[in-house]
């Protein structure tokens, strides 16, 4: 398999730290959606209606940011160098194995 099918292989592998990744996107993605619609919002009931719902999509986010820190997905203490490297990391991986399967061919 090349690296672009690796790759897609990659992107289509779900397991929780992936659902945790989507779901935390997903939190961001709604939160900026409900600040924008409180923000705009010209009745005095559509924004408590929209503010609540932003205050419910933070205690959300938070939750599923002690999950990640808890299960060791984020680490909000590290570097951008040391994530940079972990990156690295991984695309040689994901090279090596395709120069050793080149190999065997």
């Amino acid at each position: 398999m090349g690296v672009l099918g690796k790759l897609v292989k990659m992107g289509t592998d779900i397991d929780d730290q992936v659902l945790f990744a989507y779901a935390l996107n997903a939190a961001k993605t709604n939160s900026k959606a409900y600040l924008t619609a409180t923000l705009v919002s010209t009745s005095t009931e559509l924004r408590t209606f929209f503010s609540s719902l932003l205050t419910q999509n933070i205690h959300c986010h938070s939750a599923l940011v002690a999950l990640g820190i808890k299960k060791g997905w984020l680490e909000p203490d590290c570097k951008p160098k040391d994530n940079l490297q972990k990156e690295l990391e991984k695309v040689e991986c994901l090279f090596n194995e395709e120069l050793s399967a080149n190999e065997y061919k």
